[in-house]
């Protein structure tokens, strides 16, 4: 895969739980990914939009407006007149690479009036999973590069529920197991490491897994191959891997907060893939390792036909 960009925004491997509502018919997955992930969500986005002191002519003053400088969730590029020159870049992996996106700050702000529109219907949604946002809870996002500290939180806690015990659901081996029943390599995983954005390690984190007579090896681009490279998780692996997912948070916290906090970032993913399990729906991912065959059009939208039916009401808070 290739990187796109050349220093744009940044680079993130978006989530979105598959619960059907009415503004996924209005935007596309792509579309809602950027706002939704600004910093401080849709309110805080629209008013620094509308804030003159965006055209100012000032890249300083455009990155305070937008919500920080160019690493920030919310990045700004120059272009176009005054009123329109700022907008928002984000970068996400496709089957061509690193692709980045660049949202006009009028585009933005039309976006954002639509889904502020929604705020408290999506709050109340139980798709919501973020308790206490203002809404957009089915949306997250696991930032690249993944940290050398959460890669090795996520093996140290593997560790722990391979070696099971009683206090240890039983099924939350289920991953390990597919992966070794089904000879997964993670060697699409593999070769990202050599390309920059992905993986701060340049090598996998390998691990000594399993009772004492039945240890065997599992690295972390294996385990990061079944969970992060397709671009739907289904509903039945998320079935499947409901011990894990369960228990991942679990054993993180029980052994060390610290731990938990390096974890942080796929922990969300995983409680996400937890709650799409529990409201029978997929999770859909922008995958470390896109499938070549799949539709990442901006014009492709995520209708009922994909997605179960549930008409949310639209509440305009004026």
């Amino acid at each position: 895969m290739s990187t796109g960009g050349g220093g744009g925004g940044p680079i993130a491997l978006d989530w979105h739980v598959g619960y059907d509502c009415r503004i996924k018919h209005r935007l596309t997955l792509m579309q809602l990914s950027p706002l939704v992930h600004a910093e401080g969500g849709i309110t805080a986005l629209l008013h620094r939009l509308r804030d003159p002191g965006a055209a100012s002519g000032s890249a300083a003053a455009a990155a305070d407006a937008l919500g920080g400088d160019a690493d920030a969730t919310a990045n700004v590029a120059l272009g176009g007149s005054a009123a329109g020159r700022f907008g928002l870049r984000r970068t996400s992996p496709t089957e061509a690479g690193l692709v980045e996106t660049f949202i006009p700050a009028a585009e933005a702000q039309r976006r954002a009036d639509i889904l502020r529109r929604f705020r408290r219907t999506c709050r109340d949604c139980p798709a919501n999973a973020a308790a206490g946002r203002q809404g957009f809870g089915c949306f997250g996002t696991l930032p690249l590069p993944i940290t050398a500290a959460a890669e090795e939180a996520l093996m140290l806690v593997i560790v722990l529920i391979m070696e099971g015990g009683d206090d240890v659901d039983a099924n939350a081996a289920a991953p390990i197991r597919h992966i070794w029943d089904n000879g997964l390599t993670g060697e699409d995983v593999g070769t990202l490491r050599a390309q920059p954005g992905f993986f701060e390690l340049e090598a996998p984190v390998v691990a000594r897994v399993g009772p004492f007579l039945e240890k065997r090896d599992i690295s972390s681009d294996q385990v990061f191959e079944v969970l992060l490279t397709a671009s739907t998780f289904a509903l039945e692996y998320a079935v499947l891997f409901t011990g894990f997912l369960a228990e991942f948070p679990r054993l993180a916290a029980a052994t060390d907060p610290a731990l938990a906090v390096d974890a942080a970032p796929l922990i969300r993913l995983f409680r996400a893939l937890s709650s799409a399990q529990e409201l029978g729906v997929d999770t859909h991912l922008t995958p470390l390792v896109p499938d070549p065959r799949a539709d990442t059009s901006e014009e492709r939208a995520l209708t009922h036909e994909s997605l179960p039916a549930l008409e949310l009401g639209l509440i305009d808070e004026g």
